[in-house]
């Protein structure tokens, strides 16, 4: 409220995010209720480093991280 002042309000969208993402998920017959889903990624870059990097913000490394040759 100091920089922003009062009539600003900070939203943490995350949550309002995973649930459209359920619910979109759950209309497509999608969603996974029982156990674990599959995690595929794909890096334009280093898949050692990534897989690294992904397991400190995922709190959890992929099981695999494939390179993805781009194009441009």
């Amino acid at each position: 409220t100091k920089i922003l002042g009062k009539k600003v309000k900070l939203v943490d969208s995350s949550e309002t995010l995973a649930q459209a993402v359920q619910d979109f998920l759950s209309k497509q017959n999608c969603a996974e209720s029982k156990g674990r889903g599959k995690l595929t990624v794909y890096a334009s870059d280093d898949p050692k480093r990534f897989k690294e990097m992904a397991g400190i913000l995922l709190e959890e490394k992929p099981s695999s991280v494939r390179l993805k040759k781009l194009n441009v």
